[in-house]
């Protein structure tokens, strides 16, 4: 007979997973005994204190599968991008990651000013600074800029509500930042802006017109 837990009506899981991910049965002795005919998977660690009968892990692994991804945050994961011209190795570059308050702000328009950014950032959060990204040959507005945040979880507010919304009647995406490091403000296309914008074959007149490699 399992001990009664703690708590009413909610379910409490109890298992330990194994490297390949499945149940483990380790220690289960202090849950309660396991008939020989019963699989790790079908053994019963937890029950209902409402009078159903006890749920089998390999459900219970299935709930909590679903649940996570309900409960999960997606809109401030880590994205697949990396900086290529960081430097150092690269579990220093995911640390960092990890732990930035800084965002990458991409597609804005060349005309977006300063305090339009911050106007719309700041509702996230305290912003420490903002870097505009410039043309390394014209100095001008290229289109990106980095918004520092105080807090990571004022950044996180930012990337949660901030990113894919509209400014200056563009749809903006954020995404996380290592850290800004000087220089990193210019753009790194040959022309002096930013790379996309060489190879871009449409007219966009708020990020200067047609690609600048056509």
């Amino acid at each position: 007979m399992m001990a009664s837990l703690p708590t009413g009506g909610a379910i409490r899981l109890v298992y330990l997973l194994l490297s390949n991910g499945s149940p483990s049965t380790r220690s289960i002795s202090r849950v309660g005994p396991r008939a020989p005919e019963t699989s790790a998977v079908d053994f019963l660690l937890c029950e209902r204190l409402n009078g159903r009968r006890p749920t089998p892990i390999r459900d219970l692994f299935t709930m909590a599968v679903k649940l996570n991804a309900l409960i999960s945050d997606s809109y401030i994961d880590i994205s697949q991008y990396r900086d290529q011209h960081f430097r150092g190795y690269r579990y220093e570059q995911e640390k960092l990651l990890k732990q930035s308050h800084t965002l990458y702000v991409g597609n804005l328009s060349f005309y977006t000013t300063e305090e339009q950014v911050h106007e719309m950032f700041s509702k996230s959060g305290d912003v420490k600074r903002i870097i505009i990204g410039l043309d390394k040959v014209k100095k001008t507005a290229c289109g990106f800029c980095f918004v520092e945040y105080y807090t990571r979880a004022d950044a996180e507010h930012a990337m949660r509500f901030v990113n894919g919304t509209r400014l200056d009647d563009r749809i903006i995406r954020t995404d996380w930042d290592a850290g800004f490091k000087e220089g990193r403000q210019y753009g790194r296309g040959k022309s002096g802006g930013q790379v996309r914008d060489e190879y871009r074959q449409d007219y966009d007149p708020a990020r200067g017109g047609y690609g600048f490699s056509l």
